[in-house]
C-alpha cells in the first residue's frame, strides 16, 4: 500500500536557517568535518512572521551549506517560546514525514499541528553524515 501526503492543502512555513545552531561545533561550516562521519544536531526556529497554522504544514531545509554528505535525517517539531527556544505547550505536533533529498541537499518535514491558533515553530534536526 502506498500513501502520499497532498501538500496542496498544507501551509508552508520557513525556519531561520541563518540562525541555526549546529552541534557539535566541528568546524562544519568551514567544511572541516571529520571524514569518518558522525551526527549533527541542528536547532532552528521561526523567523518573525512565519508560523505554523492549525492542520497540515511543511518546511523545507536547505542543507547544502553543511559541506557534508547526509545519509539520514530525523526531525522533531515543537512550539517556539518568545525567547526563540523550544517550548512544550498545549499544542500537539504530529510529524508525518521527514524526507532527505541527498542529491538536492535538502530535508522536507511534513507535520500536523493540532491547536486553534497559528504558533511560532521550532525544529530539532539530527543528520547522520559521511
Amino acid at each position: 500500500m502506498t500513501h502520499s501526503h497532498d501538500l496542496s492543502q498544507a501551509h508552508e512555513i520557513t525556519l531561520d536557517i541563518d540562525g541555526a545552531k549546529v552541534f557539535p561545533e566541528l568546524g562544519i561550516l568551514k567544511k572541516q568535518a571529520p571524514t569518518n562521519g558522525g551526527f549533527l544536531w541542528i536547532t532552528t526556529g521561526s523567523p518573525p512572521g512565519s508560523v505554523a497554522q492549525p492542520g497540515p504544514n511543511y518546511v523545507t531545509f536547505s542543507i547544502d551549506w553543511l559541506g557534508v554528505t547526509p545519509w539520514i535525517a530525523s526531525c522533531s517539531i515543537t512550539e517556539q517560546s518568545p525567547d526563540g527556544t523550544p517550548h512544550v505547550g498545549a499544542a500537539y505536533f504530529d510529524t508525518l514525514s521527514v524526507q532527505l533529498d541527498q542529491p538536492g541537499q535538502f530535508i522536507r518535514v511534513v507535520f500536523n499541528m493540532e491547536w486553534q491558533w497559528p504558533l511560532p515553530t521550532f525544529a530539532m534536526i539530527i543528520i547522520g553524515y559521511m
